[in-house]
């Protein structure tokens, strides 16, 4: 059985994750996860390889702490504390999906419905997260972001204009899925709403490259690095 950590406040993890800015050279934290597990059709998997083309240019005043991780449960579990474990500043968790030219940006996070097989045959106990509370209010989280605001600005700032990347845009979402990446945004949420997103990113056809979808995770990046919520 994967074991997940008791629930902690979350106004003791932002105290102790607090930062004071003392300059605007501030270098920010951003850990970005992918899975490196291949998707469907790709050897390998998108998100990964975005992953890998963010790394390629520099963002002024980000460094990014890169994971690949496998789309199982259990890596999930064991390596979310070492992504929270130095208070990053943001954590941005990509997966793949199979809709094309649509970034997701996925608003809520849910507790359970966990009831697809991982690469190992595995399901959580229960098809659910554990913890310790049974609070209604616990079952489906939110991070702290605008997304109505984060959307505007990623198009314009982007130039999406419906033809730019072969058409390629950002909507929001509600729609997670309930495998690997939505379990994770749901712990990673709980440990820290602050700046903590989950985007699904599509598959590369066209003008809707890796280079393409890694631009507009950038502008992502420098979005939350202009806004703390």
């Amino acid at each position: 059985m994967v074991e997940t950590q008791s629930i902690s406040s979350v106004s003791d993890k932002l105290s102790h994750c607090h930062r004071i800015f003392s300059s605007l050279d501030y270098t920010r934290d951003v850990v970005i996860t992918g899975f490196d597990t291949p998707f469907e059709e790709y050897d390998e998997n998108p998100s990964a390889v975005v992953l890998d083309e963010l790394l390629k240019e520099p963002i002024k005043n980000v460094k990014i702490h890169p994971f690949k991780i496998p789309a199982t449960y259990e890596a999930v579990v064991e390596k979310l504390p070492e992504l929270r474990e130095n208070c990053p500043d943001d954590v941005i968790h990509l997966a793949s999906h199979n809709i094309k030219n649509t970034i997701y940006f996925q608003q809520k996070a849910y507790f359970d419905g966990y009831c697809r097989e991982d690469m190992n045959g595995y399901v959580p106990e229960g098809n659910r997260i554990e913890f310790l509370e049974e609070d209604e209010d616990l079952k489906k989280l939110k991070p702290f972001v605008d997304f109505d605001y984060l959307v505007d600005e990623v198009t314009e700032k982007c130039g999406l204009d419906g033809k730019r990347f072969g058409g390629l845009k950002v909507e929001k979402s509600n729609d997670p899925g309930r495998f690997v990446g939505g379990y994770l945004y749901y712990l990673s949420i709980r440990e820290g709403p602050v700046n903590t997103l989950f985007i699904h990113v599509p598959p590369f056809e066209g003008e809707c490259t890796k280079e393409a979808v890694a631009d507009v995770i950038r502008e992502v990046i420098r979005f939350l690095t202009r806004n703390d919520f």
